[in-house]
């Protein structure tokens, strides 16, 4: 597959790094590298075979709800620069471009479906990036991959997170962050090239999990209290998400 010429202009300066960074140090790691790949295999392919079921349920949903495909493919820069294909459950109505920018509210975006906000908000729209891992372009964590027109600005420090395969999830990608752009934001995946470990992947998948869980489950909740103010005429009292009770979060009915 081609690979793209990372040119040297200036890009987005990163921000002062509030951690502990080392020295960045992305030399290869041949036992490291070796475990990973190996631990990339079995837990995509465990991910792949348990969420099966539910993939398919989400594929029938997009399709009933906005047809068209079912994937969002786009071509991102892997390691070293190498260009791969990209997929994700598609979020947005079809006619969407492919390189439009991304949604930065996607309640408010009217380019977003309403299973794809469900899917944004969890990331659960990621799942089938896990076939990218299996295949080797991937890696479960790691830097988050970016589109060629982004990296041909890259600074050389910018470049430097290119040492590694990218990643479906890592620490900007959980990080207060994670809905501005990486290109602003490069301390995280500086921090994760400097301490990359496979002690650091597990904490790291295992607080992206949590953070699906709980953003599915808001979402889910969120979408249950429309539908039954819809049914039954009433509003939910904002004390139950504000946790302020005051004499206006009774429960009333709905004019009209």
């Amino acid at each position: 597959m081609d690979q793209i010429q990372l040119a040297t202009t200036t890009a987005v300066p990163a921000r002062k790094l509030p951690l502990n960074t080392g020295h960045y140090d992305a030399s290869p790691r041949p036992l490291f590298d070796r475990s990973k790949r190996c631990f990339d295999i079995v837990f995509s392919a465990s991910v792949l075979l348990l969420t099966a079921p539910f993939s398919l349920l989400v594929a029938l949903a997009i399709w009933l709800e906005s047809g068209g495909p079912i994937l969002f493919r786009q071509q991102r820069v892997g390691k070293n620069g190498r260009l791969f294909w990209i997929y994700k459950f598609r979020s947005m109505y079809p006619e969407t471009p492919k390189y439009a920018i991304t949604p930065t509210n996607d309640e408010c975006d009217p380019r977003v479906t309403r299973v794809g906000r469900l899917l944004r908000k969890s990331g659960l729209d990621e799942l089938p990036q896990f076939w990218c891992v299996l295949r080797g372009d991937m890696s479960v964590v790691g830097p988050r991959p970016e589109m060629p027109f982004i990296v041909e600005a890259y600074t050389p420090r910018a470049r430097r997170r290119l040492r590694v395969l990218p990643g479906i999830t890592g620490p900007w990608q959980i990080s207060p962050h994670r809905h501005e752009p990486i290109h602003e934001n490069l301390h995280y995946d500086l921090y994760y090239l400097a301490h990359r470990s496979l002690q650091l992947d597990l904490v790291l998948i295992v607080r992206t999990a949590v953070l699906a869980f709980l953003a599915l489950y808001r979402g889910l909740a969120h979408r249950i209290a429309n539908r039954l103010r819809r049914i039954t005429g009433y509003v939910i009292p904002t004390a139950v998400s504000s946790g302020v009770t005051t004499s206006a979060d009774s429960p009333r009915k709905l004019a009209g």
